[in-house]
């Protein structure tokens, strides 16, 4: 209130500073100071470890597995030249 009285500021008297002096700058309060945001830190990105390439492990080479009519077809070869052994002599026997 403005009555005169020295004993009592209210909040408008004491925003107006007296004459001759220097206004002390009061802080705004009115917003707030923004704290600053803190970045993320950087994850450090792992770096991939190698993968170690597979020596190729030679393949052993098959053995030959012995084809089943060889066999057949030697002895049938034997059989034949018997034969024909036989009927040569035959032949010759029966006709001089």
């Amino acid at each position: 209130d403005r009555t005169g009285n020295t004993t009592f500021v209210d909040a408008a008297d004491a925003a107006v500073p007296p004459p001759g002096s220097t206004p002390t700058p009061t802080p705004d309060t009115s917003t707030p100071t923004p704290t600053p945001i803190p970045l993320p830190t950087p994850v450090p990105t792992a770096t991939p470890t190698p993968t170690p390439t597979p020596t190729a492990t030679p393949t052993p080479t098959p053995t030959p597995t012995p084809d089943p009519l060889a066999g057949f077809v030697a002895w049938l070869e034997t059989w034949i030249q018997t034969w024909q052994t036989w009927l040569e002599r035959l032949q010759v026997g029966f006709f001089p």
